[in-house]
């Protein structure tokens, strides 16, 4: 790995505390938005019926939404006290790493998902759960940006945990629901799995399709009561920084401590 200028680092530290947000999230944002704009086009050119039978035979061959319903906790997690960013697994070593690579957030709007969606957006604003989520009470964000050659989107790689807590829990199951609705809808290019962790969790391992050099990411989703847990990574050309296994092990983790602390 090339020596950063010292001109260069001068210049970053000092725009730093103007960024409004971290590089993988606007790599996310650009990924999320092609795969749009594919869809929007292919929606265009075959709206048919055989298109749309095919669309309904598949979404009866995959498991459906999560249609729960309140845990019997909901009405404890009511009680349970605001949550700290110091309550995330890598908020400490965020706290203690390189600036430039580690970013922390407690901004309701925390930007894309570290878990592949596709669908229910539009061209314009292509990951509708990318912004503030209506009933949001706490999002907190701890990413780390493990790119070789920082500045360069070809050789991109990050990894990102991420904590919802809603207003009430019936917001959340909404919300869950549209991961795995949106997660489900980016078949072929995600292998899904559904782990027993919390009261409902989805994974994806999933590659871009139809790209010569395609990004990829492994992503955990999971619902405790009224709080929604993501693990995940994304990355171009740049080395993996975790396994679906990690992300599984570390969604689990926080699921537990959730539910020590009332959720």
């Amino acid at each position: 790995m090339r020596d950063v200028d010292p001109l260069f680092q001068k210049l970053r530290d000092g725009m730093l505390p103007r960024v409004t947000g971290p590089e993988p999230a606007k790599i996310i944002s650009r990924a999320r938005a092609r795969t749009s704009r594919r869809r929007l086009a292919a929606g265009a050119l075959a709206a048919s019926v055989a298109v749309s039978l095919v669309a309904f035979q598949n979404r009866q061959e995959s498991p459906p939404p999560v249609l729960t319903s309140p845990s019997a906790t909901a009405t404890a997690s009511v009680q349970a006290r605001p949550l700290k960013p110091k309550d995330l697994l890598y908020a400490a070593e965020a706290a203690e790493g390189d600036r430039l690579r580690w970013y922390t957030s407690t901004d309701l709007d925390g930007g894309p998902l570290y878990i592949q969606v596709c669908g229910g957006g539009t061209e314009e604003e292509s990951d509708p759960l990318g912004t503030e989520i209506p009933g949001t009470a706490q999002r907190l964000l701890v990413t780390y940006n493990g790119n070789a050659e920082m500045g360069n989107e070809m050789t991109s790689t990050s990894r990102g945990e991420q904590v919802i807590v809603f207003t009430d829990e019936e917001t959340a199951i909404e919300t869950m629901n549209e991961i795995v609705t949106g997660a489900q809808d980016c078949a072929p290019g995600a292998v899904l799995g559904y782990p027993e962790i919390g009261d409902d969790a989805i994974s994806s391992s999933w590659t871009e399709p139809g790209s010569a050099e395609p990004q990829r990411g492994n992503g955990v989703a999971a619902r405790q009561g009224r709080a929604i847990v993501v693990y995940g990574d994304i990355r171009n050309n740049g080395r993996p920084l975790a396994t679906l296994t990690d992300h599984e092990r570390d969604t689990w983790k926080t699921v537990e401590k959730l539910k020590s602390l009332g959720y």
